[in-house]
């Protein structure tokens, strides 16, 4: 477990931006990306009836989306967007994934 002084938690706290980018640096804990790869894998079975084969990672900011999508990508091909309205921003800025 990685425990962070009462500094390091108040930045994290005040700066959700830091908190997202320092997701990085710990081991990915859990086995959401399993369960999502396992989703996805039901959804691209050629005997299963889907009317899309398609999926949404829908929950609120800073819970860890985007980290289990990057863990994902280390055993398969990924191709991960963000789909939000036009001058919206997120915690992470999506301006980080395609620069202009």
């Amino acid at each position: 477990m990685v425990r962070n002084d009462i500094g390091t938690t108040l930045l994290l706290v005040t700066h959700p931006m830091t908190a997202s980018v320092r997701a990085w640096d710990n081991a990915f804990m859990g086995d959401a990306a399993d369960a999502l790869l396992n989703s996805i894998s039901d959804l691209l079975n050629p005997a299963a009836v889907a009317y899309s084969r398609s999926t949404c990672i829908i929950n609120s900011s800073g819970t860890g989306k985007s980290r289990m999508v990057d863990e994902l990508s280390m055993s398969t091909i990924v191709v991960p967007m963000c789909l939000r309205p036009h001058g919206s921003q997120g915690i992470i800025p999506v301006c980080l994934f395609f620069p202009s």
